[in-house]
């Protein structure tokens, strides 16, 4: 049954619907007034049940309680309600389980077909484009750049602010030129800023400006206790390179048999240090052989086979390395002290030769003793030639 109603001044009342539609229709250009309540507030309410009204029955769950639509004129008649409210029954009633929800539903351009866009929950949270939140907000599960902006500066999935899901992963997305910051209060009034990333994406932590890939400056004054830590999981050569400061020193670690200083000239770079400590306890050796005067001669012939040499390094000329080197060619070297490196740093490129100084600290002990064992014969014998001769003058 329907009741068209003109004008309707309700004060004080609740409309009660009994399964039925009223529909209000106002004169044409005009204002409708459905009610007016001075000193309280005026009430619409719909009421559902199951059964007949002679018998009614719970009201069953997922049944609607009331409905709230709008129908547009499409040029022929007032068709189906193109936007909804429902207000709907959650669960089977009864006296102690009343639970609701309330939908929101819309039409698409160029289509007929009313949709759910947006539903309140028995509980209270919130879903969009989802029928089962189960967040405070929750939306449904669609891939796209663009899932909540923002800011936008043009309509596109690029050029906003905002955040996206890809396929495992969520996109935090600003436009082209755009920085990244992260900030923690410091006051009720102040914050600071933690980190941000470039365009261009370098990294700063501390810094506002930074110039690499990793710009840390923690401008401290006295480090104290404080621990710096820095990761890198990136180029093979650099993997697991790490740099932190422990309140005792800083410590500098890389992959197992793998850890280069280069220069910016892609070659390697000068270590300045007032000294180098090398593990050398029995504790952290294994399959040990003492080496003793029978092996002097077999060391000493290595080291005479050793071609010295002064040089500099390709990426050094006479403005950077005014005194040429002094040192050894590698090639010359016992197997024992070689080691390979990259010819680039920081590259999977051609090997070349290099040595490594705890061992060559070894063979030189080994020469030193060689020569030092040569000495004391050489004395002994000259000793008993000095005895010989002493000898020879008393006859």
């Amino acid at each position: 049954m329907k009741k068209l109603l003109s004008t309707i001044l309700l004060s004080n009342i609740s409309l009660m619907i009994f399964g039925q539609s009223v529909t209000i229709n106002p004169a044409f250009g005009a204002d409708q007034q459905i009610m007016t309540y001075y000193g309280g507030f005026p009430t619409i309410i719909g009421r559902s049940a199951g059964g007949t009204s002679a018998s009614p029955t719970a009201s069953a769950a997922n049944s609607t309680l009331f409905f709230l639509g709008a129908r547009g004129w499409d040029g022929t008649s007032f068709n189906l309600s193109s936007t909804a409210i429902l207000f709907n029954a959650n669960q089977l009633f009864a006296s102690g389980a009343r639970g609701t929800n309330i939908t929101f539903s819309t039409t698409a351009d160029n289509s007929i077909n009313r949709l759910e866009r947006m539903r309140i929950g028995h509980n209270g949270n919130v879903g969009i484009g989802t029928t089962t939140p189960h967040a405070a907000l929750q939306f449904g599960n669609v891939i796209s750049n663009r899932r909540i902006v923002l800011w936008e500066n043009a309509d596109n999935d690029h050029e906003i602010y905002g955040f996206g899901i890809n396929g495992g992963m969520l996109r935090y997305q600003v436009p082209g030129g755009a920085v990244h910051a992260f900030y923690a209060a410091t006051s009720a009034t102040a914050s600071n800023e933690l980190m941000r990333i470039m365009p261009d994406g370098k990294v700063g932590i501390g810094t506002a400006a930074p110039t690499s890939g990793l710009h840390i400056n923690n401008d401290r004054g006295s480090l104290g206790t404080y621990n710096e830590y820095i990761y890198n999981t990136g180029p093979t050569n650099y993997a697991g390179l790490g740099l932190y400061y422990t309140g005792g020193g800083v410590v500098l670690f890389g992959a197992a048999n793998n850890l280069q200083v280069a220069n910016n000239a892609g070659g390697f770079s000068s270590v300045s240090a007032s000294a180098f400590n090398v593990a050398s306890d029995i504790r952290v050796k294994k399959e040990i052989v003492n080496l003793g005067l029978e092996n002097n001669e077999e060391y000493l012939t290595q080291i005479r086979k050793i071609q010295s040499a002064t040089y500099r390094y390709n990426w050094e000329d006479a403005t950077s390395r005014t005194t040429p080197h002094i040192g050894f060619i590698a090639q010359t070297l016992p197997d024992a002290v070689t080691t390979s490196m990259d010819k680039t740093p920081g590259t999977s490129s051609e090997k070349i030769l290099g040595y490594n100084l705890s061992d060559m600290a070894g063979l030189t002990l080994m020469g030193l003793k060689a020569v030092d064992a040569e000495m004391q014969e050489l004395k002994a014998t000259i000793k008993a030639l000095q005895a010989e001769i002493e000898l020879l003058k008393k006859k």
